[in-house]
């Protein structure tokens, strides 16, 4: 009987030091993010929304250079704005993560030497995908992501020569650095 009271008083000393919070545990915030992916390089606001995930916004520069070398679109390059969720394995945004997102821009591109010929020269196209990856600590303020998972991209631009389009699956690459405020 002694020994199940004893185990009773364990289990319940366990339970109550594992509700108290560790203060020193890094804790999720508010950060200035540097988008460096395959296909965009941008500049973000994030912004925590429990003690896993955040929301960031981005504007950004975009451009598929890499899709002719594989056969799989047309090169267009433009700027838009990028949202994207991230979920965190562990406390303070480290471990292992998972971010859907979604980029809206407007971009110009050419088609067999004829470039875009739309009022503005611009057509608006997306691309969205999911990334899955790693996010560790620099210091005491700069966080970095590494990341790769698929993407799929819709860009079309009216050339005099046809359509420039890009309307194709590809894998993506992400990597971010974070400067937390």
């Amino acid at each position: 009987m002694n020994r199940l009271v004893l185990l009773a008083l364990l289990a319940a000393a366990r339970t109550a030091s594992a509700q108290v919070p560790d203060e020193t545990a890094p804790k999720l915030g508010p950060e200035v993010q540097a988008d460096l992916g395959l296909a965009v390089i941008g500049l973000g606001l994030s912004m925590p929304c429990g003690e896993h995930l955040e929301v960031m916004a981005e504007v950004q520069t975009t451009g598929t250079y890499f899709l002719p070398w594989f056969d799989a679109g047309y090169s267009v390059l433009g700027f838009g704005g990028e949202i994207r969720a991230t979920w965190f394995s562990r406390d303070g945004g480290q471990g292992l993560y998972v971010t859907p997102w979604l980029r809206v821009d407007s971009v110009k591109g050419s088609r067999d030497d004829a470039e875009g010929h739309t009022r503005t020269g611009h057509a608006v196209g997306e691309a969205t995908g999911v990334y899955i990856g790693w996010a560790f600590r620099l210091g005491h303020r700069i966080d970095v992501r590494l990341g790769a998972g698929p993407m799929y991209m819709r860009f079309e631009v009216p050339t005099a020569n046809g359509v420039a389009k890009v309307n194709t699956p590809f894998p993506s690459l992400d990597a971010l650095i974070s400067y937390r405020l």
